[in-house]
């Protein structure tokens, strides 16, 4: 084999090592991020988001979940009725690398399915490698006088 055979050969097995150590340091890098899928996508209008009575009805159990985001998905809001029947909006976006966290109801913790950081549903950190806690957002609720849900306001501001 010749010289510059085994000088193309190397640099071609360098090049290449280079490129999959790069691909995967970069596999938690944010193009590679997982965003699921909204229940409800509307614009935000006056600095919340407004939800109709149907929609309320579905979260009146605890464990019930929604995702609500923005067209554009700027603002991505998760909505989990607590086991103390408390309604709680967080960011979808961890604190890490901002993916979509998903509800873990066996253990009633939002979880990153990129890194596994855990948080509380009080959007405290349990686990990392997120640093930081996740944005909680004001809930309004309303109800008629059977208790029946007529709607949610989550305030963004």
């Amino acid at each position: 084999m010749s010289q510059s055979n085994v000088g193309d050969r190397r640099s071609f097995i360098l090049t290449s090592g280079a490129v999959l150590a790069g691909a995967t340091v970069c596999s938690g890098c944010s193009i590679f991020t997982s965003q699921a899928k909204p229940d409800i996508q509307r614009p935000a209008t006056d600095g919340a988001f407004t939800l109709s009575a149907e929609e309320a009805g579905r979260l009146t159990a605890p464990g019930d979940t929604l995702r609500v985001t923005t067209p554009d998905g700027s603002m991505r809001i998760f909505l989990v009725r607590g086991q103390d029947g408390k309604l709680l909006a967080l960011s979808m976006a961890c604190t890490h690398w901002g993916s979509d966290v998903n509800y873990e109801a066996a253990k009633n913790q939002l979880v990153c399915p990129s890194h596994g950081s855990r948080f509380g549903l009080d959007g405290s950190v349990l686990e990392g490698p997120a640093g930081d806690p996740l944005d909680r957002y004001k809930v309004e609720e309303g109800f008629d006088g059977d208790g029946t849900p007529t709607g949610i306001r989550i305030i963004l501001t």
